[in-house]
């Protein structure tokens, strides 16, 4: 089981992400931390909101910074850095959005090593027919998508078990 430690202003982050991991047939516990001091090793770590770390060095497998938020960028970390958001300079960001929130395009920008088996996960586009409620949970479809590439699960797979 992957442990994912979230930092978020969004209260429904970590239900969202929860939600679609388990679409995903994922096995994660999701902490929601609400100091900023992380001292324990998690395969997961979520900035999805401004913060300043109490600590200089951070150790996870992956590390996930939402950067239409985050400003602070004084601290070390000992892990893969995936930055994600709406902009086009991202690791991962949405390409395309349908009207009416029906639907987006998940796109992954450069390659991402993965830590396990010494592969890597390629620059490519996935169009998605997900409802979603509002742009906040577009943040929370991009991190678990990129999650579940991660974790190995095909785009096939993805598709199936997250279009409408």
């Amino acid at each position: 089981m992957k442990n994912i430690l979230v930092y978020s202003d969004n209260k429904k982050f970590e239900l969202v992400l929860s939600n679609l991991l388990k679409k995903l047939l994922l096995e994660v516990n999701v902490v929601v931390h609400d100091t900023s001091n992380i001292f324990d090793y998690y395969d997961y770590i979520i900035i999805d909101k401004d913060i300043s770390f109490d600590c200089n060095i951070i150790n996870c497998g992956y590390f996930f910074i939402n950067m239409d938020l985050f400003k602070n960028k004084k601290i070390d970390i000992n892990g893969n850095v995936i930055s994600y958001g709406l902009g086009n300079k991202n690791t991962v960001t949405i390409s395309s959005i349908e009207d009416e929130n029906k639907g987006f395009v998940y796109c992954i920008q450069r390659y991402l090593d993965v830590e396990d088996n010494k592969s890597i996960i390629q620059p490519q586009e996935i169009p998605l027919d997900i409802n979603y409620e509002n742009d906040k949970e577009l943040y929370v479809c991009m991190v678990a998508i990129t999650i579940a590439l991660i974790e190995k699960i095909s785009i096939k797979n993805i598709k199936n078990r997250l279009n409408k």
